[in-house]
């Protein structure tokens, strides 16, 4: 199951005095059991969207932050070598000017490679069999995220651009880093705009750089839009700001001198959590400088099948090893 949403009892009223912006339900689209929603400004706001709104928050080189911490396959005793499959695939968004979380996108994944899940992912997690047996595949909820971003991010974003003064959007501050990042231009052209103000947030590297590229795209082939491939590590905005390393999340929040809300290692609860601790940062006066990516290769169509290019890599030198030996013989 799918489930999309906004979320306006998180925006609530600040010091300043600025409303909350309420949300309804515009458009529900139903695929089997994968359900969407789509969440637009409700028409009785006084006509907010058409004129500028006074910031809670300084400007930053994003107008979205998208923090996600996804929840994986996983055995008590794998040394590192567990194969690993997202199982839970989180995202809440984050208004940067508003300081609160505007929407969110929330699927739990079908693993493929080991179906059943150990008893100690399911403790920890707290995922359970038949959830993840009910679940879309990874490649279905991609897409499906796709579709979330497209019809209710993207719009928040031209909203934003509407709502706010164009100096709220520090754009250029990022240097030749920006040098790095790739856009979706073949598959969503006219959205580029307002993907250039959006970008991920993680707790560390390890969800983007395992669980995304390590485990589905280069050993498990799966495609995932270049959005994925740039994003900015709370732990590190964390050090920047305290000039200090956080062990983990909690110690995070207890420096923020905030609690934990909801279960651990729940991902959507994860997720809503780093939210409120880069939140409070910025509330702070943090400033993003420092944006993680990987290098993006562009899928490859080969005989009619979508590879990605590490998995073209990886075919090319199975072919080559395969000819050696034939030569040999």
């Amino acid at each position: 199951m799918v489930s999309c949403k906004a979320t306006p009892e998180r925006a609530s009223a600040s010091s300043n005095g600025v409303q909350p912006q309420a949300f309804h339900t515009d458009k529900c689209y139903d695929a089997g059991d994968i359900t969407c929603k789509k969440m637009a400004k409700n028409e009785g706001d006084g006509g907010l969207s058409q004129r500028k709104n006074k910031p809670r928050g300084r400007p930053q080189p994003f107008s979205h932050l998208l923090v996600c911490d996804f929840e994986a396959t996983c055995d008590a005793d794998s040394a590192g070598l567990y194969p690993h499959e997202i199982i839970e695939f989180p995202v809440v968004c984050i208004d940067t000017a508003q300081l609160a979380v505007v929407a969110e996108f929330h699927s739990y994944v079908h693993p493929v490679r080991r179906p059943k899940l150990t008893a100690f992912c399911k403790e920890l997690t707290g995922i359970t069999q038949s959830v993840v047996d009910d679940a879309p595949t990874l490649p279905e909820v991609i897409q499906k995220f796709g579709q979330w971003v497209r019809e209710v991010v993207y719009p928040l974003c031209k909203m934003w651009k509407q709502q706010y003064p164009p100096s709220q959007l520090a754009s250029n501050c990022l240097g030749d880093l920006e040098k790095k990042f790739k856009y979706d231009e073949k598959d969503n052209k006219e959205w580029v705009g307002c993907e250039r103000m959006v970008c991920f947030t993680t707790d560390g590297p390890w969800d983007m750089r395992k669980f995304m590229h390590e485990c589905s795209v280069v050993r498990d082939g799966h495609i995932f839009p270049p959005l994925f491939y740039r994003w900015v590590d709370v732990r590190k905005c964390f050090k920047q700001h305290f000039n200090k390393w956080p062990r983990k999340l909690v110690d995070m929040l207890r420096t923020l001198r905030l609690d934990f809300e909801g279960k651990q290692h729940s991902g959507i609860d994860d997720s809503r959590n780093i939210a409120r601790i880069l939140i409070e940062l910025m509330r702070r006066g943090f400033f993003v400088r420092r944006v993680s990516t990987i290098e993006y290769k562009c899928p490859m169509d080969v005989g009619g099948v979508i590879l990605t290019q590490e998995m073209r890599e990886l075919c090319d030198e199975e072919n080559a090893k395969a000819k050696q030996r034939h030569l040999r013989e």
